[in-house]
Parts: structure tokens; sequence; C-alpha cells
């Protein structure tokens, strides 16, 4: 059987084998309920209280600062919608978020709060000039991508975070960090809340994160039973939370942003053998495993299926909404529409190899040749 080489981690990786097996231990032999009084189900309070503990490593905070929820969408909601629900209070956030932060914020508009939505710089930045107007002392919330799930356009929320406390220090900051955590360290002293996902980094599907500070209320999104200290009720996922911690250090202390970097170039160097080759955004400050690329003439849904048929996997963006609503980040940063149909996402993983990736670059290669000989 011939090996797929996957180059769409931004969309999902696949679990560690370790992660996979604590998953399966939780599940099938401590498969204990740890919100239950019994003895037997210390095992399991155990590995929440070891996973949470792993990831607070990981971002650098307290490991009381981490609760444990679904997955990033969730986390984001519960941010948005815990603090701006009422009519008059003001959202700020960019042309540039997910799916679960952009149509929150829609929703929340739809009930009175004031939200505005900051342009993008066309390097795919927040526009800090125009973020800075919008801000005013009436605003609640400011959320802030960290890195384009699009793009891979890296916001510098450590700064832009302290200086919007500088002059308003009662604003509360969110991130979306799905596409950094693990790859891209954040000074969180003055970010209040902070979202992660664990699939983004091998560990399962449907379990997520959220940083809140010291100090910061919620209102909880979920009620019920009082899981996660009373601000997440819900039978908590053992499995998939201790599959989170250990795939959180593995990942973190392995991901190499030099050896990514040299990924990326390589794979942009041979691509650009065809002369239709061209890339939307480029900047020191974009992270190195997301590639926004794509062929002159060739749309980028056609590529993408025609490679799969090859066990060659791609993306077009993000994999939580449509191909038509995650161009919206490309159409903000002034990519012209018919280059937005052309265009892919590319994103090798940290065990991509060197020959994994020559084998690719000619993969594609060839499926372009294919694809602009029947268009002829």
């Amino acid at each position: 059987m011939q090996k797929i080489l996957y180059f769409d981690n931004a969309a999902t990786t696949a679990v560690y084998p370790e992660s996979c097996a604590r998953a399966a231990y939780y599940q099938s032999e401590a498969f204990w309920n740890a919100s239950a009084l019994v003895r037997q189900s210390r095992e399991a309070v155990d590995a929440i209280r070891e996973s949470r503990a792993a990831i607070a490593r990981v971002l650098g905070v307290s490991a009381d600062e981490i609760y444990f929820t679904s997955c990033a969408t969730e986390s984001n909601n519960w941010v948005l919608r815990s603090c701006c629900f009422r009519a008059g209070d003001e959202l700020v956030t960019t042309e540039g978020e997910h799916a679960s932060v952009r149509e929150t914020a829609k929703a929340l508009a739809e009930r009175g709060v004031k939200v505005t939505f900051v342009p993008l710089t066309r390097a795919g930045f927040a526009d800090s000039e125009a973020l800075f107007r919008a801000i005013t002392p009436r605003t609640k919330l400011v959320s802030l991508i960290h890195v384009s799930n699009e793009t891979g356009a890296t916001n510098d929320i450590s700064a832009l975070a302290a200086e919007i406390k500088e002059e308003f220090p009662d604003i509360l900051i969110h991130s979306d960090g799905v596409q950094a955590f693990g790859k891209v360290a954040v000074p969180m002293k003055h970010v209040d809340f902070y979202s992660i996902s664990g699939h983004k980094i091998h560990a399962p599907k449907g379990v997520g994160a959220l940083y809140i500070k010291k100090g910061r209320k919620l209102k909880p999104l979920l009620t019920g039973g009082g899981q996660e200290r009373g601000l997440r009720s819900g039978t908590e996922n053992v499995a998939g939370i201790a599959a989170f911690g250990s795939a959180a250090e593995k990942f973190s202390s392995a991901y190499d942003a030099g050896r990514m970097s040299r990924i990326q170039e390589r794979i942009a160097e041979k691509l650009s053998d065809d002369p239709d080759f061209f890339t939307n955004v480029s900047s020191d400050r974009t992270s190195p495993h997301i590639l926004s690329c794509g062929f002159l003439g060739i749309r980028g849904e056609t590529l993408m299926h025609a490679l799969a048929e090859r066990d060659v996997v791609i993306g077009t963006g993000s994999a939580c909404s449509s191909h038509t609503a995650g161009n919206l980040v490309l159409k903000a940063i002034g990519i012209p529409s018919e280059r937005i149909l052309y265009s892919v996402r590319i994103s090798p993983d940290i065990g991509t190899t060197d020959e994994e990736v020559e084998a690719f670059c000619a993969g594609v290669l060839d499926t372009v040749r294919i694809l602009k000989g029947s268009l002829r």
C-alpha cells in the first residue's frame, strides 16, 4: 500500500501512538468517572491533574488556570459569550479570525453587542492602527487570533496586549491560539484568555482547553454537574484529556521552528519550478508550518482532489468552514478573487521527512502538469 503524503496538518494531525495508548487505557481499563466518589476514580482525577499541569508548563502558566473543554470552538464561544452578552457591550476582533470567533461575534451583534472587525494588512496581520482606533473605554473584550489558520500570519499578541492594557487596563484580551500552541511562545502577562485544541498537536479530536488568568471571571457556558471547578459542567473526557497532556509535552519539546522554516522554503523553492506558482503572504512573522499558495489557472479545489487521488493530501483552507467562508481571510488581505480560487494551503508536520518533501513536491508538480494539459 502506497504511503499517504499528508501535508494538511493545519486541519488535523495523526494521534501519537503513545497518546493513543494512553487514551485507550483510560477508555477500557481505568474507565472511571473522575467525578465519582469511589476510590477507583482517583486514577482518573490524577490523569486530569497531570495533563492540566503538562499543558500549563507549555504555556508557562499555573495549572489552576487551565480548564478543559471539548474543543477550541467551545473555548472561543465561552469567552465571547461570557464577556459580551448585553446589548451595548463592545467587542473588537479582526477580519482574520477563525469561524468560531467570527460567526460567534456576528451572532452576538444580532443581540445588540457592538462588534468591530478590524481589517488586516497585506501581510495578514491585524492592522494595529485600526485596532487602536476601534478600542474605546467601553470595549469589554478584544479577541485576536495568534496564528492565522489560513495564512500562518502571526500577530504579536504579547506586544499588542501590553499596549492595549497600558491604555485600557480593564479591557479583557482573548486569543485563539490553536495554530500557535506548542509552536510559538507567548508571554501570558497581559493575556486574559487563550484557547487551544488537542487535535492540531497529535492528540485526539474532541478535547481542547482554555487558559483563564487568575482573577478573571467567566460565566459558565455549560451548567450542570459543576465539573472544572464549577465553570464547565459535563462528565470529563478523561481519555482525551490524558492523551492531550501527553501529546502537548512531546510536541512542544520536538517542535523545531528552524527546521520547519527550511521545509517551507524547500517546498516553495521546488514548486516555483512551475512558472505559475505563487504565494499569498511573505513575512518574517509567518508561521513556518502553514504555506498559502497556488498555481495560476488551476483551481485550488481541483488540485486538492486530483492530489488526493494520488494519496497526496493538502487543503484549501479551514476545515471548519466552507471553501468560500475560508477565503474570507484571503479576501481581507487583498488577494484578488481569481487568485483566491487558485489557492491551497500546505501544512507539513514536525515529523515530515526530507524524502517526503521531495516526493510531495514531485507529485504536486506532476499533477499540475497533467491538469494544465487537460485544460488546453
